[in-house]
């Protein structure tokens, strides 16, 4: 009886683990990297356009304050423009480098071999995710620099 494996039902407990996996359990799903990451880039550069058109709408006076003064409310409207678009950039441009992260840590696989078509591919994928996750980082630190100064209450 000690030596035994337990059992349930007419089956026993060792044999759960491979039915938990052909049920659909934890080890049937993979993570879809691939996805993700393309999502990241598609969701950050749709948000940098956004910002951008925000920018351009909103951060920017409109073309009767140039003979006349504007009141506050426009100004006020200027700056919430400028500050929301600083705010899509912020989070186009961590999208951008949220899938280009993921894209080299995740989905780029090694050469099949190292001379060849393969090996010069795989190296030229991960110079371009390389590229676009040092743009990210640039975009976001070009937006905390320009923060310092850009708007500042009128005194």
């Amino acid at each position: 009886m000690m030596g035994s494996t337990p059992s349930s039902g007419g089956t026993s407990i060792a044999a759960a683990p491979a039915q938990i996996s052909r049920l659909g359990g934890m080890d049937s799903r993979r993570i879809p990297w691939h996805t993700l990451a393309l999502l990241g880039k598609c969701l950050g550069l749709v948000l940098l356009f956004v910002g951008t058109l925000v920018a351009v709408l909103f951060g920017s006076f409109p073309a009767d304050c140039f003979t006349s003064t504007c009141g506050a409310g426009v100004r006020a409207g200027v700056q919430y423009g400028i500050l929301l678009s600083r705010l899509l950039w912020t989070f186009g441009a961590f999208g951008l480098a949220l899938g280009a992260g993921i894209q080299r840590q995740f989905v780029l696989n090694g050469p099949t071999s190292e001379t060849g078509e393969s090996g010069a591919r795989y190296l030229q994928d991960r110079a371009t995710e390389f590229w676009l996750l040092l743009a990210s980082i640039g975009i976001l630190l070009l937006l905390l620099l320009s923060q310092t100064g850009a708007i500042a209450p009128a005194v």
